[in-house]
């Protein structure tokens, strides 16, 4: 697996922070959505 690059440390979190990407774009031909796999 590759792993992505950092892009930014969560250095002090709350307890609501939540962390999200752009989902997985390129995939919906196999059937993935972008929001992923449910």
């Amino acid at each position: 697996m590759v792993e992505a690059a950092r892009m930014f440390d969560v250095v002090k979190p709350g307890l609501a922070t939540t962390v999200q990407d752009l989902g997985r774009p390129g995939y919906y031909h196999l059937g993935l959505p972008i929001s992923g796999a449910m």
